[in-house]
């Protein structure tokens, strides 16, 4: 339970689902005790005890540790249960989860998830899944609950592809931003009340939004820099497996996102 998981635990708290959760923080376990979520544990006892398990952890290796091998949550969770996993990663590991859950007669779901704390709170994640449309359908209302649009984009891997993009074309636009900056800086213009002002404008962007929110990009990236750096190298890692050229979208996401 972390950034994002402690949220979506309270959104489906607050729609009277039952929610069993495994914390490594008790701090965090706490609250969520406090909140009416029971403590499974370990991975196993939350399997064990959901008809739907939530992923939702920083990258591969992570996912990995979570759902495979003795002590993950696939070896536990019942047949016919439904394994969700939101975390931005290479499609190949959505791939292998789905293989290991077929043996298990687990269903499973790439949706990998585009947003913030605060658009969970307001219920407004963007979830891009991969998968059986009738497995969605069965999920909807609990995803429901902290995501609107949910989007059914293709097979499984096909929601971390398009995340990936995604990432890809924010740190592009993040990096043209940083431009805006040092260009507006130059002619000596107030930086804030100049990018407050461009989001008024055709030159918009989500990037350009959240660098005004923070103050400036070099702000945002102090915030969020780890995770696009991850998006980026995992992106540029998967084009080149499959021999596609990404060519200005992964030049200009590089600038911000670092090189391998």
């Amino acid at each position: 339970m972390g950034q994002m998981g402690l949220p979506i635990v309270q959104r489906v708290l607050a729609h009277d689902y039952p929610v069993t959760f495994y914390a490594r923080r008790p701090e965090v376990g706490a609250e969520l005790v406090a909140l009416g979520a029971v403590d499974g544990g370990s991975l196993a006892g939350v399997a064990e005890n959901s008809d739907i398990v939530i992923i939702c952890v920083y990258d591969d290796n992570d996912v990995k540790d979570v759902c495979l091998g003795t002590g993950g949550v696939i070896a536990h969770m019942n047949p016919g249960s439904v394994l969700v996993n939101h975390t931005t990663g290479d499609p190949a590991t959505a791939r292998l989860l789905s293989r290991h859950a077929r043996v298990r007669r687990v269903y499973f779901l790439d949706a990998a998830l585009s947003g913030s704390p605060a658009d969970i709170a307001d219920a407004k994640l963007t979830l891009l899944v991969g998968g059986r449309e009738a497995v969605l359908r069965r999920t909807r209302p609990v995803l429901g609950c902290y995501a609107d649009p949910v989007i059914l984009v293709g097979r499984i891997g096909d929601g971390q592809w398009i995340k990936l993009v995604n990432n890809a074309l924010l740190a592009a636009n993040l990096s043209m931003v940083r431009e805006a900056e040092r260009a507006l800086s130059a002619l000596g213009l107030p930086l804030e009340t100049a990018l407050e002002a461009l989001t008024h404008c055709s030159g918009d962007s989500r990037a350009l939004r959240l660098a005004s929110q923070m103050g400036s990009s070099e702000k945002l990236l102090e915030q969020a820099g780890r995770f696009i750096e991850k998006d980026v190298r995992t992106i540029r890692d998967v084009a080149r497996a499959r021999r596609v050229n990404l060519g200005l979208l992964g030049t200009a996401a590089s600038s911000v996102g670092g090189e391998t």
